[in-house]
């Protein structure tokens, strides 16, 4: 019971993360407008640390946003390179969030990683990738024995 649980739930993570990865693709031609993100005060985080709380100012100076969380870390000086999405399924201005450098560029291909190394996981787990063998440089199904016949060993 409990390896169906977790099987179950593991099983969810991966619908999460493909979901993530189709809205990304879903916002990959929305405007991403690169700034500047100024340090003002933290905020601190229920599991320790601290959010960055500051002004964002767009490299052309035509967007300002002011009291938004960045999604990174600053320099010394309090000072990050940061982007900002106003448009799309998952915008930023509907989470009042900019995005480090990091986080702006993994954003893309960071659920579809996971999704794949879940997927492996599951594959292992509920032993579905031990059913394949390969022949001749191709992916075949292995064969089935009968019922209550033990393998054999090689000498």
């Amino acid at each position: 019971m409990v390896n169906l649980v977790a099987t179950a739930v593991v099983a969810c993570v991966l619908v999460v993360a493909v979901i993530l990865g189709v809205v990304q693709i879903l916002d990959v031609n929305q405007p991403v407008v690169w700034g500047t993100f100024r340090h003002e005060y933290c905020v601190d985080r229920p599991r320790g640390g601290c959010s960055s709380i500051g002004r964002w100012t767009s490299d052309d100076g035509a967007i300002e946003l002011l009291s938004v969380r960045l999604d990174g870390n600053v320099d010394s000086r309090g000072l990050a390179r940061a982007s900002y999405q106003p448009e799309g399924v998952s915008n930023d201005a509907d989470n009042n969030i900019v995005h480090g450098e990091f986080g702006t560029n993994v954003a893309f291909w960071a659920p579809w990683l996971l999704a794949v190394v879940i997927a492996g996981l599951l594959a292992v787990r509920t032993g579905w990738v031990n059913r394949f063998t390969l022949r001749g440089g191709r992916i075949v199904r292995k064969p089935r024995r009968p019922a209550g016949v033990a393998p054999r060993h090689r000498a």
